[in-house]
């Protein structure tokens, strides 16, 4: 008996993908593994270094913070042009970025100020603070072979008074040397610190001027 012509070409189509699927599964094997990322604090400084010990019981409320939406993903993202991001395949963040930034903000300060108490609202009525930062962050990413930037609006209040003491809009950027993620998280780590460094300065500042020293 005669197959249908119609029955035959499916048949025929259908084992050729089949070949081409199976071919390509042996082909590419598995996917690579997933890379994953953390940005990096500040090194402690030495014990005989200057630090800002006048600060005493006094703390940092730190907070809230606000992050653009595009970076609030677990998959790394960078910038291929102004108008155009990317995210990447397999490099991704091994925790919340936001939650990553805070954390290493906090630990920069925390050295740079000689002070324990940083405090993420909502924090307890009898905490001891003087100031909180808060801040509204636009851009965090990393530009491949060029440079990673971190763009952010922030602010100082006095705690007693919710005083707005200072506000700034600030800029730091790192250049790169090339493409790898494991370079671009590094620069991105020390756009955190140079920004550290600036709030702490602002602090430092604003509490001799509070205290008449």
């Amino acid at each position: 008996m005669r197959e249908n012509p119609v029955v035959l070409l499916v048949l025929l189509v259908t084992g050729f993908a089949a070949a081409l699927l199976a071919a390509g599964c042996v082909g590419t094997g598995q996917s690579p593994p997933s890379r994953f990322y953390m940005l990096s604090s500040i090194e402690p400084l030495p014990a005989d270094s200057e630090t800002a010990s006048e600060f005493g019981e006094a703390g940092i409320g730190l907070g809230p913070f606000r992050f653009p939406a595009y970076v609030q993903r677990q998959r790394i993202v960078t910038r291929i042009s102004p108008n155009e991001v990317r995210l990447a395949e397999f490099e991704r963040w091994a925790e919340p970025l936001e939650n990553n930034f805070i954390n290493v903000l906090k630990e920069n300060l925390s050295i740079l100020l000689n002070t324990a108490t940083i405090l993420e609202p909502p924090w307890p009525r009898d905490a001891s603070l003087e100031f909180q930062v808060v801040a509204s962050i636009s851009r965090f990413d990393a530009e491949p072979d060029k440079q990673a930037v971190l763009r952010v609006r922030w602010g100082v209040i006095r705690v007693k008074d919710d005083r707005v003491l200072r506000v700034e809009k600030s800029a730091y950027s790192v250049p790169l040397s090339t493409g790898g993620y494991e370079e671009m998280v590094q620069a991105q780590s020390r756009t955190v610190a140079e920004f550290s460094r600036q709030i702490a300065a602002a602090v430092q500042e604003l509490y001799r001027l509070e205290h008449g020293q």
